[in-house]
């Protein structure tokens, strides 16, 4: 299945996808705030998660294709 840009879009605006992508933001501060009070035995692994969290809640249409089918 391709997905298009006006799938994309419509799915963007999903009040479900708004949602998630708000907790994405959320749990990328909560993983920061944890790694400022030290509660990580390894930051590089916090510091990951965080740019994971980071780039997924940034995805784009232009983004997601390149992933998805262009590998």
């Amino acid at each position: 299945m391709v997905l298009t840009q006006e799938e994309w879009d419509s799915w963007k605006q999903s009040p479900v996808t708004k949602e998630f992508f708000k907790m994405l933001v959320k749990e990328r501060e909560s993983v920061k705030e944890e790694l400022v009070l030290g509660n990580y035995e390894e930051d590089e692994k916090a510091r990951g998660i965080a740019r994971c969290l980071s780039d997924l809640s940034s995805l784009d249409y232009d983004s997601f294709r390149e992933v998805a089918y262009e590998r």
